[in-house]
């Protein structure tokens, strides 16, 4: 038996919003979802295939390039947006008859032992198992109230993360460029719309968010050398 314990109310986790991601799964885990029964729920135009893949390095004329023919595979791996795999995810684990889940509670307190461990949620309410799971991100809080500690490194880099359209087509390629201080990826929704994450140090990252949709429309087309032609942030 299983008892998950989460922070937001059932109604986000059944119906989650979309936050700007789009996760490029690969055949593992596909495999993994298609066997957990939560691939078939995700909608048929949530998934967009990777067919070609570029890497690109500053101004240099050769790219180090993949191609799903060449691999022998329909596609070379899929996106789907993050929320759309939360949805689907849920509404698979809430038919299965041995998992409870606690929504809109957070956990207080957590003691371990030899046998067991013990939770403490925020309404009060008091849980005893074999086996505690802390999965609440990198920073976990429960891990902090362990007394466990963790080395961390910040890199000084922030990502934007936005959807585009674009007058020319992607060719359900998805391009990573390395600019040297910027590095942009480029992940192929549908032909002419795709998901840009801009990886920047955090210095310089506010001048970004703080452009208007103009300025930074121009500013994706320069660092991608028009490759995709006029472009319009969503």
């Amino acid at each position: 038996k299983i008892t998950m314990i989460e922070r937001q109310p059932k109604a986000l986790l059944a119906d989650p919003k979309w936050d700007g991601r789009e996760t490029a799964l690969t055949h593992l885990s596909v495999k993994l979802m298609k066997a957990n029964g939560s691939w078939d729920r995700l909608p048929d135009d949530g998934v967009s295939n990777i067919e070609k893949a570029e890497v690109l390095d500053g101004t240099s004329p050769y790219s180090l390039s993949f191609d799903h023919e060449e691999a022998k595979k329909e596609t070379l791996g899929y996106l789907v947006s993050n929320h759309l795999i939360r949805k689907a995810i849920y509404e698979e684990v809430i038919t299965l008859p041995n998992v409870k889940i606690i929504d809109d509670v957070s956990v207080e307190k957590v003691i371990t032992g030899e046998k067991s461990g013990t939770v403490t949620l925020s309404n009060g309410e008091t849980l005893s198992a074999d086996l505690v799971v802390a999965a609440d991100s990198r920073f976990s809080e429960t891990r902090r109230k362990m007394g466990i500690p963790a080395k961390m490194k910040d890199f000084g880099r922030t990502v934007i993360v936005c959807k585009v359209e674009h007058d020319v087509s992607n060719d359900k390629t998805a391009f990573e460029c390395f600019q040297y201080g910027r590095t942009m990826a480029l992940l192929p929704l549908k032909p002419n719309e795709s998901s840009i994450v801009i990886t920047i140090t955090s210095d310089k990252a506010q001048k970004l968010l703080d452009m208007e949709d103009d300025e930074f429309n121009a500013d994706m087309e320069t660092h991608l050398n028009s490759r995709f032609g006029q472009m319009r942030v969503q």
